[in-house]
């Protein structure tokens, strides 16, 4: 009984393998879609910042800005989370205090290494001011506009012995034009 049994599943096993062959007379043919998308990628140095004597002046650099060439990234100060009552102020102790705070004026000018140094006008940081505080070409790391930023405290007898401290917002955006 043992031998009938292997023998009808032998010849079941060699009847399933003959059927591919069979499917074989009906080629058909057909494709695939590969696709590779590579993302933008940039790296911008936004450094942390100690301001030393009455003003400190330092640049915005990227290690690298891999976007398309039709685009440009461009970095833009969130004024609405960055200032105070329409005005940049450095806190003393972490705190909220206007009256005991340094205001602290922000000029914002294109570095001069830029082939554009003199076609963006410097502004001071304001409610409603351009607010862009550097912009870079596609596969550029001189800044295109701006990048270079003085910050100036002025300092008054309001202002005891102590660590001022502030932040500024900002936000990054890749876009055209």
């Amino acid at each position: 009984m043992k031998k009938i049994i292997a023998l009808l599943l032998t010849l079941t096993m060699i009847l399933g393998l003959s059927v591919p062959a069979f499917a074989a007379a009906n080629e058909t043919s057909g494709s695939m879609a590969v696709t590779y998308n590579i993302e933008s990628s940039y790296l911008v140095n936004l450094p942390d910042i100690t301001l030393t004597g009455e003003s400190t002046t330092v640049e915005i650099t990227a290690d690298y800005v891999h976007i398309s060439p039709t685009r440009f990234l461009t970095v833009y100060i969130d004024v609405e989370r960055t200032l105070t009552d329409g005005a940049f102020y450095l806190f003393k102790d972490g705190g909220t205090d206007v009256s005991t705070a340094i205001e602290c004026s922000i000029y914002v000018d294109t570095v001069s290494n830029s082939a554009n140094a003199d076609f963006y006008t410097p502004y001071y940081v304001t409610a409603t001011s351009d607010n862009r505080l550097v912009r870079f070409k596609s596969e550029d790391t001189v800044p295109e506009a701006y990048g270079k930023l003085t910050f100036t405290p002025n300092v008054t007898i309001n202002n005891t012995y102590g660590t001022y401290t502030g932040n500024i917002y900002y936000t990054i955006r890749v876009a055209a034009g």
